[in-house]
């Protein structure tokens, strides 16, 4: 059974248009995402988000680092809403902003947690799925996402291109595939970094 809004519905979905709609509103004062990227929005980066879906079919529990603007976490969360969505952010006016957005769509399941994650941050919750797009390389993504994961969990790795299996020390390669925009890697810790 598919949880997920199917992406016909998002264009007719009143949450993902207000969502849009905001972030158009926002990005003049608060830069969200490129100006070059604002007149398609979801082209750019709802298909991105939509796209980590088909590799989160267990996941109950997603922290997103990094959100900025709130891609892929808010688009997640909106599509999946039985799914528990953490938004990070170190900036506190992208955080405002997040807030905002959970306030003005109702997003029961989101919450905003601002804090600059590094390696060896000590947040003390585990997750089943973490995203860290857009955040460095998938090195420093890895590392960041990893010490978050359950025991099961999995960091996607969104990159422009394929990444290799020493791109994540300790990790593990589930799956790697091709996107309409760039590459998604499902990577989880090895047996022996657990």
């Amino acid at each position: 059974m598919n949880l997920a809004i199917a992406e016909t519905d998002w264009h007719t979905n009143p949450r993902a248009q207000a969502y849009l709609e905001l972030v158009r509103k926002w990005n003049r004062l608060y830069s969200l995402v490129s100006q070059r990227d604002i007149s398609d929005l979801y082209r750019r980066h709802v298909e991105n988000s939509l796209d980590l879906l088909p590799h989160m079919e267990h996941s109950s529990r997603h922290l997103d680092i990094g959100s900025g603007g709130g891609f892929p976490g808010i688009p997640l969360a909106i599509a999946r809403p039985s799914m528990k969505v953490v938004l990070n952010d170190r900036s506190q006016k992208k955080c405002r902003f997040l807030r905002q957005v959970k306030l003005e769509l109702g997003l029961e399941n989101a919450e905003v947690f601002e804090l600059n994650i590094e390696p060896c941050c000590s947040y003390g919750r585990r997750f089943d799925s973490v995203t860290a797009r857009a955040v460095g390389p998938p090195e420093k993504a890895w590392s960041l996402g990893k010490q978050f994961l359950d025991r099961k969990g999995v960091v996607l790795l969104q990159t422009a291109n394929a990444i290799q299996q020493s791109d994540v020390p300790g990790g593990v390669m589930r799956a790697s595939c091709s996107l309409r925009r760039g590459w998604v890697s499902v990577v989880a810790r090895s047996r022996d970094a657990q």
